[in-house]
Formats: structure tokens, sequence, C-alpha cells
């Protein structure tokens, strides 16, 4: 596992780590921002290679050899705050953003720290028995176990992909490259599938194909949690922050379906950032604009706003 190194320093690493290697960042913004740092040029392309576990060679003036890596392939997991997304897309559509899985779940309610510990011996045995695996051998080295899928898993993945393309075709921007390499992911995920199954099943036989059960979880697992994630992401984080507070504003209000209220009260009440006076000034303009709500003169500093009637009456769905 790694967290920061040159390009140079991950193509050894990875040269020497036939099992694979984890990049896991708790905030990716670093990451992103170090594509630039080190080399003059970008580290993106080799970013990019790292999701194909393709032969890779890197080759800089300050190396005297070039690094060979035979399958380059790296995961990479850690967090990125919504605003910063613009980091992952800002180079166009080179494929970079729809590498990734996303997940952007709703908030926890409630606060609780933790006075006991959770039992993980499962999961430590679990990932025992991954690092126990036996790679497959040839004359150059070590390889990955291939896994062939049953035919009838063959034809689930060909109706999804022809689904996923469909909808690539009518998406834009970087959600359309998330629809196109969906297939793709599902075949990841049904690998990773058959292997949690043989971890939680003491004494089975290593997984010798992606069978139809396997392969019809993993769509489902795309179809119903991560490609409406991946939406979420890239409609929801593509909104500018001021109509995304103003959002915020606008579901509360229908919440409370209340004729009036006031900024400060409301902001204290809603939280995040319309707690700041600022923000939720912002957040009140483009209600204004919108016709949701208007400004009342108090006479005092008090920013006091009346709700539009028509809200009260027929909720906005």
């Amino acid at each position: 596992m790694i967290t920061d190194a040159t390009i140079e320093k991950v193509a050894r690493i990875v040269a020497a780590s036939p099992k694979g290697v984890l990049q896991e960042r708790d905030e990716l913004s670093g990451w992103f921002e170090s594509f630039n740092r080190y080399s003059g040029g970008s580290d993106r392309p080799f970013w990019l290679e790292a999701f194909n576990g393709g032969r890779y060679s890197v080759d800089r003036m300050s190396e005297p050899d070039p690094v060979v890596v035979e399958r380059l392939s790296v995961g990479i997991v850690g967090g990125l705050q919504p605003d910063r997304l613009e980091l992952v897309t800002r180079d166009g559509d080179d494929g970079l953003p729809c590498r990734f899985l996303y997940f952007w779940p709703d908030p926890t309610q409630h606060f609780r720290v933790t006075s006991s510990r959770d039992n993980d011996q499962d999961a430590i045995s679990s990932l025992r028995r991954l690092h126990g695996l036996e790679l497959a051998s040839s004359d150059t080295g070590p390889k990955p176990v291939l896994l062939p899928l049953e035919p009838a898993a063959v034809t689930m993945l060909e109706v999804f992909g022809q689904r996923m393309r469909d909808l690539a075709c009518a998406a834009v921007g970087p959600l359309a490259g998330v629809y196109g390499k969906a297939a793709g992911s599902a075949l990841r995920l049904s690998v990773v599938i058959s292997y949690l199954q043989w971890c939680a099943e003491a004494g089975a036989p290593e997984p010798a194909t992606i069978t139809t059960d396997v392969m019809q979880g993993a769509i489902e697992l795309m179809d119903s949690y991560i490609l409406p994630q991946a939406r979420r992401v890239f409609r929801e984080a593509s909104i500018p922050e001021t109509e995304r507070n103003a959002k915020v504003l606008a579901q509360e209000i229908l919440k409370r379906k209340s004729g009036s209220f006031g900024a400060r009260e409301m902001g204290r009440a809603v939280g995040g950032a319309l707690r700041n006076a600022q923000t939720m000034a912002a957040a009140c303009e483009v209600l204004i604009e919108l016709n949701w709500i208007r400004s009342v003169h108090t006479g005092t500093r008090r920013k006091e706003f009346e709700v539009n009637p028509k809200l009260l009456v027929d909720p906005v769905r």
C-alpha cells in the first residue's frame, strides 16, 4: 500500500509486487494536484494506464534505465470533497473520471462515539486467504489467474453492456464515460464477488469461473447502487455551490411548510454552510430570483422572508 510517491517509485513498487498495489489517500485532492509536481509534464497518462493492467515503461531523463512494468495495475481509494470534483474532470474527457466507482451517501443524522471494538477476525481471516492465493506461472514470471465466464454469464454481460452503450450515447460529460465503462466495471466486480464468496466459505475450492449468479449480482449492484451514486455525483457536484446551498434551503422550506422564516434562525436550524450569513444571503437571492421567497422589510437588521403561498399548497415534486 502506498500513499504518496513519484511515478518512477510507483512503477518500481508495482514491478516488484505482482499481487497488486493499493494507493490509499484520505484526501484525493492532494493526489490529483501532485500530477504536475515532480515530472515537469503530467503524471495523468500514467494513472490512466494503471487502470488497464497492461505493460508500461517509465522512461525519464533522471533515470539511467527505463522501468518496465509487465502489468501496471494500481487500485485507488480515497475521499474527495464535492467542490474539488473539478480536479478529476478538468482535463476533459480523457477517461480518468470514468475509471472510478463513486459513492456519495446521505450524511448520518447522529454523532456517536463507539465504546466497543468490532470483531474483525473474519475480515482478517479473509484477507489472509486472499493474500495466500498463488499466481499462475509463465516463462517470464508470475502472471494473473484468468477466470472464464460461463456462457450464460457472457450473454448477460453483453445485454447489460448494450444497455449501458445506449445510455452512454444519450448522456453528456463524464457520466457518458461512466456508462461506457459500466460493463467493464461489472466484469471486474464479478471477480471481486467471486472471491468474497470464496472467502466466506471455509474449505471451498478457489473460483474457476465467473458464474451466472455472480454476474447477475454484479450487474444488480451496478444498477441499484453504483450507477445511481455516479449520477448523483456528476449531477449534483456539477451544480455551483450557491445553487446547491439554495437547494438545501428550498428543501427545508418545503419541509417546514411555514409562510415565513428568519435567515439567522433558518441558518442555525439547517446548519452546515448555511450557518454563514453571507452563504445564507446568497442562497436566498437564488430563491428570490425563482420567486420562491421575497424579502420582508422589518426596519431592523434582521433578514426576514415570506414564502410563496403556492409552495405551501402545491408541493414541488
